[in-house]
């Protein structure tokens, strides 16, 4: 059943990547604090971590004992550690800043609207129903992505075996070397299994920690158009009055862009792996394709480019809205009725103004500040990075 918005909470807004973070045993926030944490989820985190502590040593054992037949499975391992690396940085800078993390949503807890005055007035309902559309969408498609990765050559080795009837083809999802003999039928089912959660473990890392950026991202977008709306419609009285409701104005501005900052602390690390991932994503897609890569495993990796570009966009995109509604709020202190109020009020305005006038947004560890304008620039950064890997290759061959 569909929540009304007297009805959400702020609990409501972070369901889904904190949902996603307790499949493998992480809570990074508790909304109560006496809440303990099961013992299934204790289970998960332990076996999370020393799946991926021997993930780890598999994956770098690859480069000194693993002959590379071609550079497409070169290319094809760089994507996956790509992924990997990724998805571990995502979590460890969420986990490093959780505390800036409990400070944001604590505050958020307390601004949270309450009233049914207040829940039309933010628009509760409408904020809420487009992120979780906009979550649900990602969950989905990333999940089905890592689904494909995941079984498509265990699928493929089996519609071989029985259409020419040929021994059976060891496939594995993803490149690692193992001590012992993994074309032994146990010791391959074993490994494949082992692979398949190291994959579903990496995405909730992956998806986890880009869902929580936008969900919180995109509450802090609703109190900044909340404020733009009260000022907007703001009217003086000419009293002395008037100075008071200034002074709420502030302090509202002031804690809002103190929660953009903090969330932009969290997550500037993870945001810019973000970005570098999917340039090299897109250079080895397209180096895949240029060098005669198989029809099936270029379906398979544009699935993946697909998924890295939609991570990136909704980012740019959320990042573009915090720009967009905290630049507003200079605005709506020129456009509503300042010259009613009484002269204290108009020389206390100016403190205002010139506060409303520095934005609040998000960066990539302070290298550029995220818009759509990043995100175009997405394309020809990794234009030139293909171009150039391209030519290294020409020149080899």
């Amino acid at each position: 059943m569909e929540k009304l918005g007297r009805n959400l909470q702020l609990s409501d807004f972070t369901k889904i990547p904190f949902d996603i973070y307790r499949l493998v045993g992480i809570r990074v926030y508790k909304y109560d604090p006496d809440e303990k944490q099961p013992l299934k989820e204790k289970i998960a985190f332990s076996m999370a971590i020393l799946n991926l502590t021997i993930h780890f040593f598999l994956k770098n054992a690859v480069p000194f004992y693993h002959k590379f037949e071609d550079p497409i499975e070169l290319t094809a391992f760089a994507c996956y550690a790509g992924f990997v690396i990724n998805s571990l940085c995502k979590i460890i800078a969420v986990w490093c800043g959780r505390f800036f993390l409990k400070e944001v949503l604590v505050k958020m807890e307390e601004i949270f609207p309450k009233t049914e005055e207040d829940i039309i007035q933010y628009r509760l309902d409408e904020y809420y129903k487009k992120i979780e559309f906009y979550m649900r969408t990602l969950t989905i498609y990333h999940f089905s992505t890592t689904t494909m990765f995941n079984f498509f050559p265990l699928i493929q080795s089996i519609v071989e075996k029985i259409i020419t009837g040929e021994d059976f083809v060891y496939r594995f999802p993803f490149i690692l070397v193992y001590p012992g003999n993994e074309k032994q039928f146990p010791i391959f089912l074993f490994a494949y299994f082992y692979q398949i959660m190291a994959a579903y473990i990496l995405s909730c890392f992956f998806l986890g920690s880009d869902l929580l950026l936008v969900s919180i991202v995109h509450l802090a977008c609703m109190h900044f158009d909340y404020l733009g709306k009260k000022i907007t419609d703001f009217e003086p009285t000419g009293t002395d009055r008037d100075l008071i409701d200034l002074g709420k104005f502030v302090k509202y501005h002031d804690d809002t862009l103190s929660l953009s900052f903090k969330i932009n602390e969290v997550f500037k690390v993870s945001i810019l792996m973000n970005y570098i991932a999917s340039c090299g994503v897109i250079c080895m897609i397209g180096f895949q394709i240029t060098a005669g890569s198989e029809i099936l495993d270029m379906l398979k990796f544009f699935a993946f480019l697909i998924s890295s570009l939609v991570h990136v966009y909704f980012i740019c995109s959320f990042g573009s809205n915090l720009l967009d509604v905290s630049g507003n709020i200079a605005d709506a202190v020129f456009s509503h009725r300042w010259y009613m109020a009484n002269n204290k009020y108009k020389k206390s305005l100016p403190l205002l103004l010139a506060r409303s006038h520095k934005p609040a947004f998000l960066t990539a560890f302070k290298f550029f500040i995220v818009s759509m304008e990043s995100f175009k620039s997405l394309g020809t950064t990794s234009y030139q990075f293909f171009t150039l890997i391209k030519t290294k290759y020409d020149e080899e061959e």
